[in-house]
């Protein structure tokens, strides 16, 4: 985004004096600016720099985080911001201000407060209902944010991690699950939208923006959702008098649009989006933050060919003893992206570059499904993984479902007063089956087998008299291709014989998938492709991105 920024401002006649504390961002291109300084972003190193240099303004909606924090008291030291307001960028990144300004638009969001004691907070949760997203302004062992889901886990959570006071405020609020993440990228000129883009998490919210899976563009948005969204966004830009890049998130559920931030500023996914789009958003914000002439340019979403899938990469393998599960606090360290015909190719395509295999010469998986909910959602995939000849390693919890629902027959259901943690609530069959459809079965019994998971703290021999086998055997030996562990909680514990499992498929190079969402999107990629190479049909479009995008 830097480098984007200095093109059109030299363009327009204008000298650029870069200040960038990461040599590698400009390794390739250090000698586009006048002046480039390599040093730290803190308020003493820019107004040193403001001195020598004396430049009529600076933009600092490009640089993530740090220099919105500095806006505020760049301005009191005389510094011009060149671009959206520093009172605006206040409004945003004061929870307090941005909530009264959402309450005066009418604009939906999550319900929070601020706590500085253990007693209200509590009284506040069991009246909006857990979970809910704790986020403490002090904390200990760098554990920033947690999702909670009960009294206990608040309790524990406060007292061990996080330091509660009058100076040392918590802002609890309700966690909305099964929720869909939106994000809204646009450049706005002077209050009215200049060019957006819209696209969707395949993780439910829940998981950081900048470790989730995008979709661009969004492919299973209600049309509805899409309006709201897009009135929403027009309705803060005009608020705050925009003037340059900005990016919103939403939780969306069953068209009820709700706003989490926005972030007056460049996000991550500008780079994204720009090259998917062939639309330079960071060439566009520039030119209006300057105050030259700008030519908006829509985006005819209708007219693509293609779709985008953005995948995180991660460095878990470097981090010995880590937990690779995702949550709300970031944790990728790169991210691949690819075109497809479709999202089950672009995905593919991004999953591979990204360095994961297709689990496809053995055939062979490990899933631990988790709580009955992930068990049923991810049912109908345990049957395509079936259909497409894999040979599937359950741990018993998961074994037991696949027996009853796919092997024997009987369906599932959540009891009204049954926890959709519990493995209880399966019912008998109410229909004879057919002697095809009793083959079927037999064959599907057949490929489905149970292992023994690892017992936290014990010494136990992962093959040793035991006629089922070990779950981290098979990861070790490299008998499993891939491993679908789905944690029982949001809360991650080291010591957990998922967590194990998890380690041991990151140590030993096996792929994991921790999500559901992700889990049921590439079975169903992988059905697609299988489907469509029985065909005699190649799945793959091959193209460079520009033959996708031939220049005029």
């Amino acid at each position: 985004c830097l480098l984007n920024v200095v093109r059109p401002a030299l363009f327009n006649s204008h000298s650029v004096e870069q200040v960038n504390c990461n040599p590698e961002t400009v390794s390739t291109d250090y000698d586009v600016s006048d002046r480039l300084y390599f040093e730290d972003l803190s308020l003493e190193t820019v107004l040193n720099i403001w001195d020598i240099e004396a430049p009529a303004g600076v933009i600092i909606s490009v640089g993530g985080q740090t220099p919105n924090t500095l806006c505020s008291a760049l301005e009191k030291q005389g510094v011009r911001i060149v671009g959206t307001s520093v009172a605006a960028i206040d409004c945003c990144e004061d929870r307090h201000k941005f909530s009264r300004l959402c309450d005066e638009l009418n604009i939906d969001q999550p319900r929070w407060k601020e706590f500085t004691d253990l007693r209200t907070a509590k009284a506040f949760c069991q009246e909006v209902g857990y979970p809910v997203l704790v986020r403490p302004s002090y904390v200990l062992s760098g554990a920033a944010m947690r999702v909670v889901t009960d009294d206990e886990q608040l309790d524990a959570f406060l007292k061990i991690a996080a330091v509660v006071s009058g100076e040392s405020p918590v802002v609890i609020s309700k966690f909305v699950e099964n929720a869909k993440e939106v994000e809204f990228d646009s450049v706005a000129c002077r209050g009215e939208i200049v060019n957006f883009a819209i696209s969707e998490h395949v993780e439910n919210a829940g998981t950081h923006s900048g470790d989730a899976t995008l979709i661009l563009p969004g492919q299973k948005l209600y049309v509805e959702t899409i309006r709201r969204v897009k009135k929403i966004s027009q309705k803060l830009a005009r608020a705050l008098q925009v003037s340059g890049p900005f990016n919103i998130q939403f939780i969306c559920k069953q068209n009820d649009v709700k706003v989490i931030e926005c972030n007056l500023r460049a996000s991550r996914t500008f780079p994204f989006i720009s090259k998917a789009f062939n639309v330079n958003l960071i060439d566009l914000a520039t030119k209006v933050m300057i105050g030259a002439p700008v030519t908006p340019l829509p985006i005819h979403l209708m007219d693509l060919s293609f779709v985008c899938v953005k995948v995180p990469v991660f460095s878990f393998a470097r981090l010995r003893g880590c937990d690779p599960v995702l949550g709300v606090e970031m944790r990728s360290t790169g991210e691949v992206a690819c075109f497809g015909a479709s999202k089950h190719e672009a995905f593919l395509k991004a999953l591979i570059s990204a360095g994961v295999p297709l689990p496809l010469e053995k055939r062979t998986i490990l899933i631990s499904a988790g709580p009955l909910w992930s068990k049923m959602e991810l049912e109908p995939y345990f049957k395509i993984l079936l259909d497409l000849g894999f040979t599937i390693y359950a741990t018993e919890g998961t074994y037991r479902f696949l027996m009853n629902s796919v092997v024997r027959g009987q369906g599932t259901h959540l009891p009204g007063n049954a926890s959709p943690a519990s493995d209880s609530g399966l019912r008998t069959p109410t229909t004879a089956e057919s002697d095809a459809d009793a083959c079927i079965r037999a064959k599907y019994a057949s490929r489905i087998i149970r292992v023994r998971k690892p017992i936290v703290g014990s010494n136990e021999s992962h093959n040793g008299g035991h006629q089922s086998p070990h779950a981290l055997s098979l990861i070790e030996s490299g008998k499993v291709e891939m491993v679908i562990n789905v944690p029982d909680s949001m809360n991650h514990r080291a010591a957990t014989n998922g967590y194990l499992m998890r380690r041991t498929a990151t140590d030993c190079g096996v792929p994991l998938l921790t999500n559901v969402k992700v889990a049921s999107m590439f079975v169903e990629a992988l059905n697609k492709k299988e489907a469509k190479e029985a065909q005699g049909r190649s799945f793959w479009d091959i193209r460079s991105w520009d033959e996708y995008w031939p220049q005029k």
